[in-house]
């Protein structure tokens, strides 16, 4: 696999723990409307700490099965009004077999996100990406109740019958 990665080298710890780093900075500027390229640009709009740093080489992942598809998931449980982390999760390919093989489905990464404001009553907002109606029915009775979209399965047909208000 080494044949098709730009690099000659394994990305070192500290480079990982760089790497991160520069996710809650991204997280804290509020710049994660940016393309990656344009963090690490030289032309003075890119914050000074990105450019001293080469992580930009170190981010893109080879995936066998997709040879045009480069990328690291990272999902982030974030405080609304401090935008402090409480919890990070990065997803970067299938796991091997072992004690540390998790589940990525939505409803999972969900659940071990917000474990650290379990039975707080907190209100929790997500993008739609992860909403189910499985989700639905746990965050009814413990969180808050989302919003699910039509074209969600398992949803009764009795509440996609929209019916129209008289004009």
């Amino acid at each position: 696999m080494r044949v098709f990665l730009q690099r000659s080298r394994d990305c070192s710890p500290t480079n990982l723990m760089a790497f991160i780093g520069l996710f809650y900075i991204v997280g804290f500027k509020k710049v994660q409307h940016l393309n990656i390229a344009e963090l690490w640009s030289s032309d003075g709009t890119a914050i000074d700490c990105f450019q001293v740093t080469d992580v930009l080489q170190i981010t893109w992942q080879y995936m066998t099965s997709k040879r045009e598809k480069h990328a690291i998931a990272k999902y982030a449980h974030v405080g609304a009004r401090t935008f402090y982390v409480h919890n990070m999760e990065l997803y970067s390919g299938q796991q091997p077999e072992g004690p540390f093989k998790l589940p990525h489905d939505a409803t999972s990464v969900i659940k071990r996100l917000i474990k650290t404001i379990d039975e707080s009553g907190k209100n929790v907002t997500m993008d739609n990406y992860f909403t189910s109606i499985f989700l639905t029915n746990d965050f009814y009775t413990n969180y808050k109740l989302t919003m699910v979209r039509k074209n969600k399965p398992r949803i009764p047909p009795e509440f996609l019958q929209v019916k129209e208000p008289p004009l």
